[in-house]
């Protein structure tokens, strides 16, 4: 759930990045992932407009303690501050349901033309990209995708409101229609990349040894150095590679960034590298992981 700065790629640098993820493909096909499992299948991606999954996320994405701050993530959907305010202090969904419908109805009366044209432009945009992508995150986490049922698939909700939602215990993310081609690309893959880091580390710790907010911070740094691999870089080549977090709406975890990147570049396994994680965020208080600085 972030936000990010981008320039538009050059044609060039993209054909040579899909000839790149080809080969990654192919890599990632005869590796042996956690499990035993000679291999992984290929993530399978769909395009949805959900208007009842808007609603529902609005709300409890305006009602928790967000770690981007209540006014950045309003501002990022759209929303007055005092309507962002009112869900917040809330005390359940039925008493603001009727106003959060009202702003639901209008918002998808004003785009719903647009919502269709981006998801069109998200299935044309990730039809070159999702191998390679899949192959590069399944091979660096040494797992492969953790919702191989009916098949392999993730479903991003094109949203009226929310720049990017990940899925911490399933397999639906969300996007926002009318970001740059750039962004429908990087914070898509950053929503799932973040997903699939969470399941991986909730494999081996359990709620009873780290909170999901810690797991949540530990997911959202390890993403950005996976598509930080030398074969994405043209489809999102705006984005920083260091000192990520300063500049990003997590401020709050930029030292907990510069902690742990010598543990991820010297793993010697994800797994290796997960459990040291856990351990050290272990010993930071969760509030300085969640609140804003």
């Amino acid at each position: 759930m972030r936000e990010d700065f981008f320039r538009v790629g050059h044609f060039f640098q993209l054909a040579c990045c899909a000839i790149a993820l080809s080969a990654c493909a192919t890599t990632a096909r005869d590796a042996k992932p956690a499990g035993g499992r000679a291999s992984c299948p290929t993530l399978q991606l769909r395009f949805v407009i959900d208007k009842k999954y808007d609603a529902r996320t609005l709300f409890g994405m305006l009602h928790q303690n967000d770690p981007a701050g209540l006014a950045s993530r309003s501002a990022a959907m759209g929303l007055e501050k005092d309507f962002a305010q009112r869900i917040h202090d809330a005390p359940d969904y039925a008493g603001v349901s009727d106003e959060i419908s009202r702003i639901v109805d209008a918002r998808y009366a004003e785009v719903a033309p647009k919502l269709e044209a981006a998801r069109a432009e998200y299935e044309k945009l990730w039809a070159p990209l999702v191998e390679g992508f899949s192959g590069v995150v399944t091979a660096t986490t040494q797992h492969c995708w953790f919702h191989p049922t009916p098949e392999t698939l993730y479903t991003d909700v094109v949203s009226a409101f929310h720049p990017g939602i990940s899925d911490w215990y399933g397999n639906t993310v969300a996007t926002k229609y009318d970001l740059p081609a750039e962004s429908k690309r990087r914070i898509l893959a950053h929503e799932i990349v973040l997903s699939q880091i969470f399941h991986a580390i909730r494999k081996y710790h359990p709620k009873s040894e780290i909170s999901d907010w810690r797991v949540w911070a530990l997911s959202e740094i390890s993403t950005v150095w996976i598509l930080n691999d030398s074969r994405l870089h043209a489809y999102w080549p705006d984005s920083p590679t260091q000192g990520y977090f300063a500049h990003s709406n997590y401020p709050q975890l930029a030292v907990l960034e510069e902690e742990l990147q010598p543990v991820f570049s010297r793993r010697t396994s994800f797994r290796a590298y997960m459990d040291e994680a856990v351990a050290r965020v272990g010993k930071i208080e969760e509030a300085r992981l969640t609140t804003r600085k």
